[in-house]
């Protein structure tokens, strides 16, 4: 019989809380919260709703909390939230079947952002109107959110921690899970934003100190520094990763990072050069190719933008509108406006919520013919 555990971590949460577990009443058979040292009410709140709380002392180790709570739980199957995550209602029933079969689950997390300048924000297409009410786009993010409870799957990694390697050493089937984890953390307040980006800042630099060869830490590392303004510490780490070897995935996205850099340092020629190799060695990355349309245009190299669209579909996906807000700047750009008029009116159809996309259909429509 499966028994589904919750295991999360808290820290003067009281205001999460209570909705939170209002609204997965019934998800879970039991719940584990381990208190890092809050002192507001969090503590109390859960012990009312009928969880376990494991005060743990904190220790710049998010892995560490979260194994403490594994090493308390009792059910088949663990369940991966924070109090600022949801799962739709909906996805309850799928989840709770997913959870008897001895499998890590592989989850997308969406992360809701107001800020359209994230360098890989997507629009909300309504698969989960109530989720999104309110949110125009998001950034994507995968993590083992759903796996068996044993004891040799614990989490490693000071942030960002992880289940898989775990996983993956024990031989333990890895399979995507199309039950979405909806995260409103960056659209709380500033004041929370910056809380965050400081404890990140901070634990990125100690695990790239515990392993300078972590090409994922000084990535992580770097997105930190950049996210923070500062560019130019970001920079000497996304150099180390530029060098590295062109397979593994943070190169490929460092290099990304770099050439965005060097783009907006009027590096037009060095930019181009690196995204060249993004593209060539991760050719699914989908930001690597927008970041590639863009350098192109830039350059008003139009052939190659227009013809680098289409290899990103081929490689991405034929239905993805961000390559089609790209093709869509390109034509209003070359003159190509009848063209561009059915773009613009297929995107605004699509994402409805996008409202670059409502603009620039307006004012095409009113140049005649919509």
């Amino acid at each position: 019989m499966t028994r589904l555990s919750l295991v999360m971590i808290v820290k003067d949460a009281a205001e999460l809380l209570p909705a939170f577990l209002a609204h997965h009443a019934g998800l879970w058979d039991e719940a584990v919260i381990v208190d890092t040292g809050s002192r507001d009410a969090s503590a109390a709140l859960a012990r009312a709703a009928g969880a376990r709380v494991v005060p743990h002392a904190w220790q710049d180790d998010f892995a560490a909390a979260r194994n403490a709570g594994l090493a308390e739980a009792t059910g088949t199957a663990t369940l991966l939230l924070d109090a600022d995550e949801r799962i739709a209602r909906r996805d309850f029933p799928a989840l709770r079947l997913a959870a008897a079969e001895p499998v890590a689950w592989l989850q997308e997390t969406i992360n809701y952002t107001d800020q359209p300048s994230h360098l890989e924000w997507r629009p909300v297409r309504g698969a989960y109107p109530d989720e999104e009410r309110g949110h125009g786009g998001y950034f994507a993010a995968r993590r083992v959110g759903l796996f068996p409870l044993r004891a040799d799957l614990r989490f490693s990694g000071r942030i960002h921690e992880s289940v898989l390697p775990a996983c993956e050493a024990a031989a333990v089937p890895v399979r995507p899970l199309g039950v979405p984890v909806h995260h409103y953390g960056y659209v709380r307040s500033r004041e929370v934003d910056g809380e965050r980006l400081r404890l990140y800042l901070k634990l990125a630099a100690l695990k790239v100190a515990d392993d300078p060869a972590d090409w994922g830490a000084r990535l992580e590392h770097a997105t930190a520094l950049l996210e923070a303004g500062r560019a130019e510490d970001a920079a000497g780490e996304l150099e180390l990763l530029a060098a590295g070897p062109g397979q593994l995935r943070p190169v490929a996205r460092g290099r990304f990072l770099l050439a965005r850099l060097r783009r907006e340092q009027g590096r037009a020629a060095e930019a181009l050069a690196l995204l060249d190799g993004t593209v060539r060695d991760e050719p699914t990355f989908l930001f690597g190719w927008i970041e590639y349309v863009r350098a192109l245009a830039g350059a008003e190299r139009w052939r190659d933008a227009f013809a680098a669209v289409a290899q990103a579909r081929a490689a991405c996906g034929a239905d993805e509108p961000l390559l089609d807000r790209e093709e869509l700047v390109a034509l209003v750009r070359t003159g190509q406006v009848d063209r561009a008029r059915e773009v613009a009116a297929r995107l605004a159809t699509a994402c409805p919520g996008w409202a670059e996309v409502a603009a620039l259909h307006d004012r095409l429509s009113r140049l005649g013919g919509g």
